[in-house]
């Protein structure tokens, strides 16, 4: 039980100190996926997806 709470704590450890590197770290991920995001919310936005439910069409979003 011993042998693989270390192997446990020493594949976290691995895990935690790469996600900090700045090659593939978070913040890595956010430079590269952010402008992705950006563009997809953009779409949403002027097309409206999103603001309706599916099964009755009726609006989610009341504008006033």
């Amino acid at each position: 039980m011993v042998i693989e709470y270390i192997l446990l704590l020493t594949m976290s450890a691995i895990l935690l100190a790469a996600s900090f590197s700045p090659a593939t770290g978070p913040v890595a991920m956010f430079k590269e996926s952010g402008p992705v995001l950006a563009a997809r919310l953009e779409k949403r936005i002027m097309t409206g997806q999103g603001f309706f439910k599916r099964d009755a069409g009726s609006q989610v979003v009341s504008w006033k």
